[in-house]
C-alpha cells in the first residue's frame, strides 16, 4: 500500500471549496486528474470517465466510482483494476476559521500497484500539491 497526501489551508468558506471541485470541466485548469463528463452523478457509487494527466505527456483514462460525495466536506472516488489495483482518490474540507483546510489524498493498493507507482513517476507526490494550489488559485481568484 501507497499513500500520497497533501493539506492546504485556503481562505474561502468549505462551501466555496467545494463548488470549485464541482466545475468539473475547470478540474483541467489544476488538477491532473480530470473527469471527462462534465456533469457527474454526484451520489455514492455513481460512476464517471476520468483522464489521468501524467508527466511525460501520457493520458491514461480510467473509470471512478464515487465512495463519499458529502457537500462541503468530502468528495471521494475509487478506480483501478478489480483483483489486480484499487486507487481511492479524494478531497477532505474542514473549516478552519474563515476559511477550510483541504486534505488531498491517494490510496494505491493491489497486487500491481508498484507497477502503477512506477508508471506514475517518481515525481508524482509532489502532483497532490500543485493540483492543491491550483485549486487554491482558483478559488480565491472566483471569489466575490
Amino acid at each position: 500500500m501507497q499513500t500520497f497526501e497533501h493539506r492546504i489551508a485556503i481562505p474561502a468558506p468549505p462551501e466555496q471549496v467545494w463548488q470549485a471541485l464541482l466545475d468539473f470541466r475547470g478540474w483541467a485548469a489544476w488538477s491532473f486528474v480530470r473527469p471527462v463528463a462534465s456533469r457527474v452523478d454526484l451520489r455514492v457509487g455513481g460512476r464517471f470517465p476520468l483522464r489521468i494527466h501524467l508527466r511525460r505527456g501520457v493520458v491514461v483514462p480510467a473509470r471512478a466510482r464515487l465512495v463519499a460525495v458529502e457537500p462541503g466536506r468530502a468528495l471521494v472516488w475509487k478506480g483501478g483494476a478489480r483483483g489486480l489495483f484499487t486507487a481511492v482518490h479524494g478531497f477532505e474540507l474542514a473549516p478552519d476559521g474563515a476559511g477550510c483546510t483541504v486534505r488531498h489524498h491517494e490510496r494505491f493498493d493491489g497486487a500491481l500497484s508498484a507497477a502503477v507507482l512506477r508508471l506514475l513517476g517518481p515525481g508524482h507526490a509532489a502532483r497532490y500539491a500543485e493540483a492543491n494550489e491550483g485549486l487554491a488559485r482558483r478559488v480565491v481568484s472566483s471569489r466575490p
